[in-house]
This record gives C-alpha cells, structure tokens and sequence, in this order.
C-alpha cells in the first residue's frame, strides 16, 4: 500500500495514500460537500448532464429573477426551482419550459419532494 505525508504543514506522519491527514490533523480535512457526494454517487448521470447544461442555468435563471420570492410560502427568497411534473416524466421541451417551473425555497422544495417520495412509496 502507498503512503503519503500529512496533509497538514509541518506534520512528519505518513498516511495511507488518500487519505490526506493524520489522526492528530484529521480536524483540518475539508468537509466534503453533501451534493457533492450525491452527484458522484446517487444521482442520476443523465439529470446531473441536464443540471450543468446552459438550457437549464438559463431556465433557473429567468425564474429566480421573474419569481425572487417562493412561490409556495411566499415568506423566504427562492434559492430552487422545482420540476412540477417531474424531470424523469419530463418530454425534452418540458425540462426548461417556464410554465413548468416553480421558483421556491429550500424547505418548500424539501417538503415538496418529501411528499412526492411518500406518494410514490405508496402506489
């Protein structure tokens, strides 16, 4: 197995290769974002290509602007666009087509797929 020094400066211990830092400098390890391990592992290949495509960043765009405020709640800023029917189902054209879209927050749109999930668990 490879080895390499600690991440940390200074820091004369050798690690297994990968692992970035010691024991005594694991603190310092970059905390890995949590979308950032989902995109790698759970999410769909094809929706995370349709996720960084310029369609869908100008789609999002024209909604957040046209709609800063959620749409559901209409209390907090929207920070997501939600799919009403969803991107699976949806027909190309439907994916960025605004009519679909709905401008709304972070827990409305947690509670929205929540529900979605549970209806679907359900059939």
């Amino acid at each position: 197995m490879t080895s390499q020094a600690c991440k940390y400066p200074m820091c004369p211990t050798y690690v297994p290769a990968g692992t970035g830092f010691c024991a005594a400098h694991a603190e310092f390890a970059p905390v890995q974002p949590t979308n950032q391990f989902y995109d790698q592992h759970k999410r769909d290949q094809e929706a995370k290509r349709f996720y960084d495509s310029a369609a869908w960043q100008r789609a999002r765009h024209i909604r957040l602007v046209a709609y800063p405020v959620c749409e559901l709640c209409e209390r907090a800023w929207s920070t997501t666009v939600h799919h009403r029917i969803p991107l699976a189902d949806c027909t190309p054209e439907q994916r960025t087509e605004q009519d679909n879209l709905q401008a709304c927050c972070s827990p409305c749109h947690s509670a929205v797929e929540a529900e979605r999930r549970r209806i679907a668990s359900c059939t």
